[in-house]
């Protein structure tokens, strides 16, 4: 697929983008004892195949 100037990145995409390579806080929120991750981490885990 050929991206142009015109498209625009979706919310995930710029997530990922700004993920330090798909890295994000994954390593510090799921050693925390929160119960819940941020919305960035969750759309991270879905893309490695993990539905928190």
């Amino acid at each position: 697929m050929v991206t142009t100037e015109t498209e625009t990145e979706s919310g995930v995409e710029a997530v990922k983008r700004a993920s330090n390579y798909l890295r994000g806080d994954l390593n510090s929120e799921l050693s925390s004892d929160r119960p819940n991750v941020s919305n960035d981490s969750e759309q991270l885990l879905k893309f490695h195949g993990i539905y928190a």
